[in-house]
């Protein structure tokens, strides 16, 4: 009889413990623990209690990354700054949330866990060496400041040695003799020019060449 009541009491706790259960998985086992309670199967405690389970953290794994191509940069004698704002939640980003590689001729920034994505900015083949020890991440204000600290007080003219190829190459005429050049360019508006244009270069032309066949010169 003792049984009896036991296994009653055991079953009038699960039923209520089931009025309360949301999680359709624990109703179901509550449910298939009441149908063998009621048998009078059970004779051990059927289930641990349950575990609440938190929110998701919003972690994702580096792999998902997006690369970051869009920031601004300028510099001093002593650090290169580059300027991170094209990111909406920025304002969010913990220090924690942060992670960074610096190397002598190259640089990596990770940003994580902004609105459920990781961002990250790799700079390989730097224009100059840096000093990684010095070298930092900051934000302030919705803006991810890196700061490279340079290795030797130069100029940088671009960020990374593939910007500085493809820098513009230099004119080959330009030790040339100038009076070469504004040649060419009278050339080119007298064929491309109307009569009227025509006629006032050929004067300014002829004009020109007397004044050097006499030794004046416009100064």
């Amino acid at each position: 009889m003792a049984d009896s009541d036991s296994n009653q009491e055991y079953v009038k706790e699960l039923e209520e413990l089931l009025a309360v259960a949301k999680h359709p998985k624990v109703v179901a086992l509550l449910k298939d623990a009441i149908k063998r309670g009621d048998a009078g199967t059970v004779t051990e405690p059927l289930i641990q209690k349950p575990v609440s389970v938190s929110k998701p953290s919003g972690d994702i794994a580096t792999s998902n990354s997006t690369r970051i191509t869009q920031y601004g940069w300028d510099q001093n004698e002593k650090f290169v700054k580059i300027y991170i704002t094209s990111i909406n939640g920025l304002a969010d980003l913990k220090k924690e949330d942060i992670r960074h590689n610096f190397k002598r001729k190259s640089m990596e920034v990770e940003l994580c866990r902004i609105k459920g994505r990781n961002y990250s900015i790799v700079l390989n083949d730097l224009f100059a060496a840096i000093i990684p020890e010095e070298s930092s991440v900051k934000v302030r204000s919705g803006t991810v400041t890196i700061s490279l600290c340079k290795e030797k007080k130069e100029n940088w003219s671009v960020i990374t040695g593939r910007e500085k190829k493809k820098e513009p190459k230099k004119n080959p005429d330009k030790d040339a003799d100038p009076g070469l050049g504004l040649m060419k360019m009278m050339k080119k508006m007298y064929d491309e020019g109307d009569d009227e244009m025509k006629r006032s270069i050929a004067k300014a032309w002829h004009e020109s060449q007397e004044k050097k066949s006499k030794g004046e010169y416009e100064l």
